[in-house]
């Protein structure tokens, strides 16, 4: 990073689950390399990154009506443009471009003025291929042709997956790694412990929210043709799938010893003990699941090998690295496979861990972000 000082817009209506870390990781290297940063966004995303920052303001998105989220975001946008034109900036960057695409293009006359605008896409929802239904591929087709109305305007997009660069095929996207660097924080819980597992029982983690297209059901529909010293270990917020329902799917397996529910918000203190609790991470997601995992970033950074489904933008990574076994999403039989394969082998040894978290290190992520921003 030899270019000139820049000073740097960043803008996120969101604090939750990763993004103030992932924000973090990014504004620390900025600073850290000269450059100057604004934070814009929800309290608690500001208040994260004030430190580092010039200025932090405060911008809430406020809750709307079923139908009308599309006006509560540009309204977000708006504001957060309106500060952005009274500030000294070279680059505004939103951080999380997923869901905005429609409030973007419709409130875009308002960043003009701009340098340069970046926009960061995680996920590729609006894809044929991760949609069910001809009302949601209606919808999808529409914001798929208002990104590229927005790139034609000058809307430079960053990625975390050479998969969705290639499904978009458009100028102007660039890939940058996502970041892999855990917080450090001390061992507070021994969950093996917890759970009463033997010295030779071995636990599955799917970690993070209940979301219908991670597909929990699937691993506990796998985990039921699997030996009786497999343990499963659910934990995150619950979402789509509930207690209830995870209870029940559960009861009907005979699965009450070997399925274990933690299902809460997973602070960043105790992550680490989940992982280095796990002999493998589980990823059973369905094949609408269009985005990047933490999780898997996670497994690398604690050096578990993962078993996911084949997901693209999943996939690539497992390849590249050799972190782990893909199986054809929702194919329960070849997730035991994969599971039973990964379970036998000594990934600890062939895996790439360490070059996956040299390629992912913040360093990199926002040398690939300045890269990006430079773009012409």
């Amino acid at each position: 990073m030899n270019q000139r000082p820049l000073k740097i817009a960043l803008i996120d209506p969101y604090y939750q689950g990763h993004h103030c870390l992932y924000a973090l990781q990014l504004v620390r290297e900025l600073v850290l390399a000269g450059h100057r940063v604004y934070a814009l966004g929800h309290p608690h995303f500001v208040e994260a990154l004030k430190d580092y920052s010039e200025r932090v303001f405060e911008i809430e998105l406020k809750p709307s009506v079923k139908g009308l989220d599309i006006l509560a975001k540009r309204q977000f946008l708006l504001k957060s443009f309106s500060i952005c034109q009274d500030l000294p900036l070279d680059i505004v960057h939103l951080l999380y471009l997923d869901r905005f695409i429609t409030p973007l293009y419709f409130a875009k006359h308002k960043t003009l003025s701009f340098k340069r605008v970046c926009a960061t896409l995680h996920w590729g929802y609006f894809l044929p291929q991760f949609l069910e239904g001809s009302v949601r591929r209606g919808y999808g087709g529409l914001e798929h042709l208002l990104l590229k109305r927005l790139i034609q305007d000058g809307l430079i997009i960053m990625t975390h997956s050479h998969s969705l660069i290639k499904s978009l095929a458009q100028p102007r996207l660039s890939y940058v790694p996502y970041p892999a660097e855990a917080e450090s924080h001390p061992k507070t819980l021994n969950l093996r412990e917890q759970l009463k597992l033997k010295t030779q029982d071995k636990l599955l983690l799917a970690f993070g929210g209940t979301r219908y297209d991670k597909g929990v059901d699937l691993a506990i529909k796998a985990l039921a043709g699997l030996d009786d010293d497999i343990h499963l270990l659910i934990a995150g917020k619950a979402e789509d799938f509930d207690a209830a329902t995870l209870t029940t799917l559960i009861q009907q397996h005979q699965l009450e010893t070997r399925v274990h529910l933690h299902l809460n918000f997973i602070p960043d203190a105790q992550t680490p003990s989940y992982f280095e609790a796990a002999d493998a991470v589980l990823l059973p997601y369905r094949h609408i699941f269009a985005g990047q995992s933490g999780p898997l970033t996670l497994a690398a950074v604690y050096e578990r090998p993962v078993i996911s489904s084949d997901s693209p933008m999943l996939k690539e990574s497992i390849e590249a690295f050799k972190l782990g076994e893909s199986f054809p999403s929702e194919n329960i039989s070849e997730m035991q496979r994969a599971i039973k394969q990964v379970l036998k082998g000594n990934y600890q040894r062939t895996a790439d861990f360490s070059g996956f978290r040299i390629s992912h290190s913040p360093a990199n992520f926002a040398r690939a972000v300045m890269r990006s921003y430079l773009l012409s």
